[in-house]
């Protein structure tokens, strides 16, 4: 009997003397997904400076995003803006002019200058909005006017494949006589043909561009 309840001590301690030297498991960690990256809107993206033309050097705040080519006829600078993309050109137009030319421009487009534009484009008739300003002794004016009949443009269909719509369009540009020397250059900055919707959601922030075309030395 005595070694019958040997037999049954003995495993008894060696479980217990296992089980005593060995720590508890610790749980899993935790697996912790990664933060999803913030979405910066483009009004919030930073500006970066953008060098349009070295002479005479012009330069433009864009979003850090937006791209820039240089071609034959010019620059093209092409980025995301509140209510889709747009397009901006910049040309220097091989013409020159005086001061007495440039004053003479600048008087007769004082008389139409309309320096707000109205909250909603009115739906019939035409459409335009005449801005001047001045940088040192160079001059811009700035020119909105809406076509006279739609044209065919194309945007993202079904499944992404393009699609043909009719819309009036606004040719929207600033033409700067820029002081070079003894005369004035000529450069030409226009947004290629912006829709009629999109004019009425992004002009805030176009316009806010355009004031941020600068001379620097």
């Amino acid at each position: 009997m005595e070694l019958m309840n040997r037999s049954i001590l003995i495993p008894t301690v060696l479980i217990l003397a296992a089980t005593m030297g060995c720590e508890p498991e610790a749980p899993p960690a935790e697996i912790v997904a990664p933060a999803a990256p913030e979405v910066v809107s483009i009004e919030q993206q930073p500006r970066v400076e953008k060098i349009l033309l070295t002479s005479p050097r012009l330069t433009i705040q864009a979003p850090e995003s937006w791209s820039m080519e240089s071609g034959s006829v010019g620059v093209m600078l092409e980025g995301k803006t509140p209510a889709g993309r747009t397009l901006l050109s910049v040309n220097k137009i091989q013409l020159r002019m005086s001061a007495a030319q440039v004053e003479a421009i600048a008087a007769r487009v004082q008389t139409q200058v309309s320096t707000t534009l109205p909250s909603t484009l009115p739906a019939d008739g035409p459409f335009s909005a005449t801005r001047i300003w001045t940088k040192g002794e160079s001059v811009f004016i700035e020119e909105i006017v809406r076509s006279d009949t739609p044209i065919t443009l194309q945007r993202p269909g079904t499944d992404q494949l393009p699609e043909d719509y009719q819309t009036r369009v606004l040719r929207w540009k600033v033409t700067a006589y820029i002081r070079d020397s003894l005369d004035f250059q000529l450069v030409e900055v226009r947004l290629v043909d912006v829709p009629e919707a999109q004019f009425q959601a992004d002009r805030d922030f176009l316009r806010g561009l355009f004031d941020t075309l600068a001379l620097p030395q």
